[in-house]
């Protein structure tokens, strides 16, 4: 029963790992097409600075 139970335990946590590399694939492929992480790194620093833009201009009317 043992056994049974670790097998079940890894191959959970293999489907979990994969989920998470597939949602990461999917993220880095929203913010660019080609896998270049300096360009990522730098849209994302500017969605976020539009995020706070956007977020100071409504909290301060």
């Amino acid at each position: 029963m043992t056994c049974q139970r670790t097998e079940y335990s890894k191959s959970n946590q293999v489907l979990l790992t994969n989920k998470f590399f597939n949602f990461k694939l999917k993220f880095l492929r929203f913010f660019t097409t080609e896998f270049d992480l300096n360009t990522t790194v730098i849209r994302y620093d500017e969605l976020k600075s539009h995020f706070y833009r956007y977020n100071n201009a409504t909290t301060n009317g």
